[in-house]
């Protein structure tokens, strides 16, 4: 933990120092801890499951999805992973996909009200 008692905040500061068992731990950590998290992971993978991808291995869906919540989390990729990184935000940063985000932040405004 760091100074403030913060498992992620460590691991943040030294993600550089064990750089596989950091990703294992942004998997680890990313649990969701609440029923509303868990309803959106289902959700996804749904998706994942139900867009004609069945025949899919099951590790690929697992990641499929991982790799979504991770995204839509904030999880920032590090080590061998950083060029994932790169692609993620330029294609976040590219007005190609703008009504994606827009139309995700509407969807989030909604529930909340």
């Amino acid at each position: 933990m760091d100074k403030k008692g913060c498992v992620l905040g460590w691991w943040k500061a030294h993600f550089q120092d064990f750089p596989i068992l950091a990703l294992l731990v942004q998997d680890y950590l990313a649990c969701a801890a609440s029923s509303a998290t868990v309803e959106h992971t289902f959700l996804a993978a749904a998706q994942v499951c139900d867009s004609g991808r069945s025949a899919m291995a099951i590790q690929t869906i697992e990641h499929c999805i991982s790799s979504h919540m991770w995204i839509r989390n904030g999880v920032r990729l590090h080590g061998i992973f950083a060029n994932c990184q790169q692609m993620i935000d330029n294609t976040h940063n590219n007005p190609k996909f703008s009504k994606y985000h827009a139309m995700k932040q509407s969807t989030h405004s909604k529930k909340n009200k």
